[in-house]
């Protein structure tokens, strides 16, 4: 059965144990504020290096196995689907592939915990336990099924896909570093960005990021992921092998 699980109460506080990092601003130092990350994972190619799976779209016939690199032809508006998710877009259900079998199990069997499928980012249920946790505002974890080669037979896990949903309009590239205009987006009518911070403070965020859910994506940078410090932490900390590199960097705030 595939669920939508949306998280809609307030942002949650680490244990006391392990409480959360405070940034100073530069130009405040006499007031202290939140810390924001960003998350550069979905930079790692080997996340999507041949999962051995083949996925089953809604209304579409099972797709054929990758033969030397080369994938499935799909459809315009499963492209969009894609698209939309990773620029932070609110998806329905049947806009993520149905399921999935897997056809190459020794590749397989090789994928982290975080994972990319059929252009969607996938989560077995250790991440989804910590995912969980926090606010992800009109996004969340959706629950799918994996088969066995025989398309009958569930493989003996759970797996979710990331449903980034949230979008926030706090990134300024003017006081940024490292950050290069990508091509215009004439579609949206709004300028991207390609983002390749190599020191914390690289990235630049007005106060408003430190409010709501604490995962979510900046219509200016498509495709990468912006987090709050609690989720960050959280997930840079986990106890998951193997171990994912996160590529996490610390945000500058300031004011608008």
């Amino acid at each position: 059965m595939t669920i939508l699980l949306r998280k809609q109460q307030s942002r949650t506080k680490l244990p006391l144990q392990n409480p959360p990092f405070l940034l100073k601003c530069q130009d405040e130092k006499d007031r202290e504020k939140e810390m924001v990350w960003f998350c550069n994972v979905t930079s790692d190619q080997q996340l999507g290096d041949r999962p051995g799976l083949r996925a089953k779209f809604y209304g579409e016939p099972w797709e054929q196995p990758y033969e030397r690199y080369i994938g499935p032809t799909r459809p315009k508006k499963i492209i969009t689907s894609m698209n939309n998710c990773i620029e932070g877009e609110v998806l329905n259900r049947e806009d993520f592939p149905e399921s999935f079998a897997v056809y190459d199990e020794s590749r397989f069997k090789k994928m982290k915990s975080l994972f990319w499928a059929a252009g969607f980012l996938v989560v077995k249920q250790d991440l989804a336990d910590i995912f969980s946790l926090f606010d992800m505002g009109a996004g969340g974890l959706v629950q799918f099924p994996i088969y066995r080669a025989d398309e009958k037979i569930l493989y003996p896990s759970s797996y979710y896909f990331l449903h980034f949903g949230n979008q926030k309009n706090t990134f300024v590239p003017e006081q940024s570093q490292k950050v290069f205009p990508s091509y215009f987006n004439k579609e949206r009518n709004l300028q991207p960005w390609d983002v390749y911070p190599e020191a914390d403070g690289d990235v630049a965020v007005t106060e408003k990021a430190e409010e709501g859910p604490d995962i979510w994506i900046e219509p200016t940078v498509p495709g990468k992921l912006f987090m709050s410090d609690g989720l960050a932490v959280a997930l840079r900390d986990a106890k998951i092998k193997p171990k994912i590199d996160w590529r996490l960097t610390k945000c500058r705030i300031v004011d608008e």
